[in-house]
């Protein structure tokens, strides 16, 4: 095996912000936490990503 470029194993989380509709609470979430949009979502309702909400349990949206 040869190795083109190195990786990095300590490379930044992708964070991104939520804001809940239902309580109103605004959060953090890294990429091990949130999940992506599938194919209908992002398409049809705009939506980017979304996480649970850490107040109320609701699924917060992320849009574009």
């Amino acid at each position: 095996m040869n190795i083109i470029k190195q990786g990095n194993p300590m490379k930044p989380k992708d964070i991104k912000r939520f804001s809940c509709e239902n309580c109103g609470c605004v959060f953090e979430a890294d990429n091990k936490e949130y999940a992506y949009a599938d194919q209908i979502e992002n398409m049809h309702d705009g939506i980017v990503a979304k996480c649970k909400c850490p107040t109320c349990g609701k699924t917060s949206y992320l849009y574009h």
